[in-house]
C-alpha cells in the first residue's frame, strides 16, 4: 500500500503543478526533523500534504456511503446467506464415509474384472 500511495502522492501534486504551482507547494508534505544526520526512522506517508489514515478514513466512509445507498447491503447478505444455506445442506446430505465406500467399490469393480478376464 505504500508504493501505491507514494506514487498516487507524486502524480497528482505533478499534474497540480502543471496548472498551480502553489497549490502544488501547499500539497507538499511536512518537513521531518532530521536527528544527528539521520532521517526518523518512522516516516509517515502524506498525500496531497495530508496524512495516509485521513484519506483512508475518507475513502472507507464514501464506500460505506455508496454501499448503504445503493442496496447492495441487501445483495451482499442475500449472497452470504445463500452460501451458508448451500455449506449446510452439502454437509448435511454428504456421506459420512466416501472414501470407504470408494475403496468398496473398486474392490467389487476388480473381483468383477477378474471373474471377466478368466473367461
Amino acid at each position: 500500500m505504500t508504493g501505491f500511495a507514494v506514487t498516487f502522492n507524486e502524480k497528482v501534486t505533478r499534474t497540480v503543478r502543471q496548472f498551480s504551482p502553489h497549490l502544488a507547494a501547499k500539497m507538499r508534505p511536512p518537513i521531518t526533523p532530521v536527528i544527528r544526520g539521520r532521517p526518523s526512522s518512522k516516516r509517515s506517508i502524506h498525500i496531497c500534504g495530508r496524512p495516509r489514515w485521513l484519506f483512508v478514513l475518507l475513502f472507507s466512509a464514501v464506500s460505506c456511503m455508496l454501499w448503504l445507498t445503493s442496496c447492495s447491503l441487501l445483495t451482499v447478505l442475500w449472497a452470504l446467506l445463500i452460501a451458508l444455506l448451500t455449506t449446510v445442506l452439502h454437509a448435511s446430505f454428504r456421506t459420512p464415509n466416501l472414501k470407504a465406500r470408494l475403496n468398496t467399490f473398486r474392490e467389487e469393480f476388480r473381483a468383477v474384472w477378474r471373474n471377466y478376464s478368466e473367461l
